[in-house]
């Protein structure tokens, strides 16, 4: 049997990391002693300046010790691979990466690392500047949910952290709160809740950014862990960027208000089938015990929108959500519908609504049956030379009968014959002849 030293679940042999946390399993301490005592490296020293005060914790990639660095004169903490890691050069590259992005990025929110080298037996170590206080995780799990005004100020500094990331091209790939630390430093304004994020182990840099780190990574390889994990991380697609840390940031802060994480499961695949599947409920309806802001609320389920378009882009918007709220704001403006969230949860039935009328529309079209195709007018089928007989004659037509002669009168008898008489006129009078007639016109002689 395994023990995870973070969480103490126990496992069979065979896991190599507890699948809720990440972190590496070990065999359950028998010897009675403390683990500092029987740990090996413990008073040693590593590279001939750095002595082994005495281990602090322990992750999926190595151990953690505090050890006192000679020519400077202070603790620092050493990172170093564990015995299982030995050989890997995957796994002693990805710690080389760790302390190359986190030197390159240079926040104050992300620890410092000042060193890189390797153990007597061939262990790669880092070395780092030594914090003191407890992880998230161990807030949480003592407190339980933090109030909505201590989750905004861890977030905000996160999201700092976070922002120097991305502008050197740089995702961390697995925010959870056991890689988040709050520092003690009463001296500062922040008190007790000065964050430091650590553990870039499985950092990617993106393409284009100055190729701080090779590609360790296979096409496919899920990386992070899944309870913090966003969609597209869990179904292990290659084109990730910068809005799985967005995503991550968004569950870490859905803890820190409702003490418990979106999507849980007693296994690492069921984690993720509801990650895949699932919607995550409101931490308001989570907890309706604990007074979250509606704009709270709001800011985290952006955050953790399993459609990474429907996240926030970037850090920045994030960023500058988070002040909103922190300085009294009721409502967030939803920048997609230009209204609040009441106004988008009407939007959002709005369009379900005309999605259900079409989808009746097509359905009746598609049961009713189709109308039937207009018919050629019949051509006339001619019968065979031999079949055809002449046409009967039309008949005579009818004439009307004639109304009968009337009879004519009997002839008049003959008489005498009469004889016409003619009156006899006077004779025209001769017509005389130029010469002869008289002209009116004529001059006569003189």
């Amino acid at each position: 049997m395994l023990t995870c030293p973070t969480c103490q679940a126990t496992y069979a042999d065979g896991t190599t990391a507890c699948p809720l946390d990440g972190a590496e399993l070990c065999p359950p301490d028998v010897s009675g002693q403390e683990p500092h005592q029987s740990d090996p490296l413990v008073g040693q020293m590593l590279d001939s300046r750095l002595r082994v005060l005495r281990r602090i914790g322990e992750g999926g990639m190595g151990t953690v010790y505090a050890a006192e660095h000679i020519g400077l004169c202070k603790e620092v903490a050493v990172k170093v691979l564990g015995e299982r890691q030995r050989g890997q050069s995957e796994v002693a590259a990805r710690l080389r990466s760790e302390a190359r992005l986190a030197s390159a990025i240079s926040n104050e929110h992300i620890v410092e690392v000042f060193d890189i080298g390797e153990t007597a037996d061939g262990r790669t170590f880092i070395v780092m500047e030594l914090l003191h206080g407890e992880s998230l995780a161990q807030r949480l799990a003592r407190e339980g949910a933090l109030g909505e005004q201590m989750t905004l100020r861890i977030g905000r500094q996160i999201a700092k952290a976070l922002q120097a990331a991305h502008a050197k091209g740089i995702i961390h790939r697995d925010i959870k709160p056991e890689n988040i630390f709050l520092c003690s430093r009463p001296d500062d304004e922040y008190v007790d809740e000065y964050v430091k994020v650590l553990d870039f182990g499985i950092s990617k840099a993106l393409r284009g950014a100055g190729d701080l780190t090779p590609r360790l990574t296979q096409t496919g390889t899920i990386m992070g862990t899944p309870l913090y994990m966003s969609p597209e991380q869990a179904r292990g697609e290659e084109d990730l960027d910068h809005r799985i840390d967005i995503y991550s940031l968004g569950v870490v802060l859905y803890e820190c208000l409702t003490g418990q994480v979106p999507f849980s499961a007693s296994n690492y695949l069921g984690v993720v089938n509801r990650i895949l599947t699932g919607r995550p409920l409101p931490p308001r309806q989570r907890r309706p015990d604990l007074p979250i802001s509606v704009a709270c609320e709001q800011l985290v389920m952006r955050a953790i929108a399993a459609d990474r378009t429907e996240r926030y882009q970037s850090i920045d918007e994030l960023l500058a959500d988070l002040d909103r709220v922190m300085a009294g704001a009721s409502e967030l403006v939803l920048p997609w519908s230009g209204e609040s969230g009441t106004g988008r949860h009407l939007l959002v039935v709005g369009v379900g609504l005309l999605t259900a009328v079409v989808i009746l529309l097509v359905a009746w079209s598609a049961l009713s049956p189709p109308p039937a195709p207009p018919t050629a007018p019949a051509t006339p089928t001619l019968p065979a030379a031999s079949t055809l007989t002449p046409p009967p004659p039309a008949p005579a037509p009818q004439v009307p009968a004639e109304a009968p002669a009337l009879a004519k009168p009997p002839p008049t008898p003959a008489g005498p014959r009469r004889v016409a008489r003619h009156r006899l006129e006077p004779p025209l009078p001769e017509v005389l002849h130029d010469e002869q007639a008289p002209n009116p016109y004529r001059r006569r002689p003189r």
